[in-house]
């Protein structure tokens, strides 16, 4: 199993037509490295011919599972998922007033309504978390504090003074097929997403209304905070339901049981021939 296309193709070339290999489409991967338009298609044009060698295919969003079935049938919706022993089981009450948002870039959040939002909410705090590559002499609201690059295992100390966390996507072309970490990774510090309303955004939302928030407008995104901030003062509410539900300990089930049911419908087509 590879996120490699190429490398899976190198293997189905190599290895016997019994050795299943499998490709694990996590993001629109034309969409990396600043390719031009006619790149972009070009590349798609080469990952459709090896969706259809492989033996599996692992979709991490809804959309890439959509257009992924119609080049090959024996393709699955695999999403992110967190570790169980990250998971935040208890949290006390956060006295402060913050929000936070994670991004592996800081370019890849709306600042248009990040400043909106900060506008709506002067006496909250907004921390930023990840790479800082935002271009010199940006002007953004005082309340506005970005971290920057912090390591995974020092999140807790940030995240657990965070009322909610924020995924505010733009709507562009990659993040229509990404399945955002984010919503997964605040479920397990135990806080609730707010999120933009991308396609897979939608998706989780509707899964677990409690725990993901959706809104495009500063406005409501800034109700959505009071309203959760008023909750935790009072009686504090569980967001982990999400996390629980999706974890890389439950995906190794889900894989055993995409194998377990291909195998035995191969073996059914099997016997079927076999009578004729």
């Amino acid at each position: 199993m590879s996120t490699n296309m190429e490398f899976c193709h190198t293997l189905r070339n190599q290895l016997p037509s019994n050795f299943r290999i499998i490709y694990y489409i996590l993001d629109r991967y034309s969409e990396y490295d600043n390719r031009t338009e006619a790149e972009k298609v070009k590349f798609d044009e080469r990952e459709q011919n090896i969706i259809k060698e492989c033996d599996f295919i692992l979709c991490a969003s809804q959309k890439l599972l959509d257009e992924a079935r119609i080049l090959n049938k024996s393709s699955f919706w695999f999403p992110n998922a967190v570790s169980e022993n990250q998971i935040v089981k208890h949290r006390g009450n956060s006295t402060t007033k913050k929000i936070g948002m994670i991004s592996d870039e800081l370019s890849r959040i709306n600042w248009p309504l990040i400043c909106q939002i900060a506008h709506e909410l002067e006496h909250y705090t907004i921390e930023l978390i990840g790479k800082n590559d935002l271009p010199t002499g940006i002007n953004y609201p005082s309340n506005i504090h970005i971290i920057g690059y912090v390591p995974f295992t020092n999140l807790g100390k940030y995240i657990e003074q965070w009322h909610a966390g924020l995924a505010l996507y733009d709507k562009n072309r990659f993040n229509e097929y990404c399945c955002p970490l984010k919503y997964f990774e605040y479920s397990a510090f135990n806080i609730p997403t707010i999120s933009t309303m991308i396609p897979e955004g939608k998706v989780w939302a509707g899964l677990y209304p409690n725990c993901i928030y959706l809104a495009d407008d500063a406005t409501q995104i800034a109700e959505y905070v009071k309203n959760i901030t008023a909750q935790n003062q009072s009686t504090p509410i569980t967001y982990t339901q999400l996390a629980l539900e999706n974890t890389w300990e439950l995906r190794i089930e889900q894989l055993h049981k995409i194998f377990q049911s291909t195998s035995n419908t191969k073996l059914d087509q099997q016997k079927s021939a076999e009578v004729k």
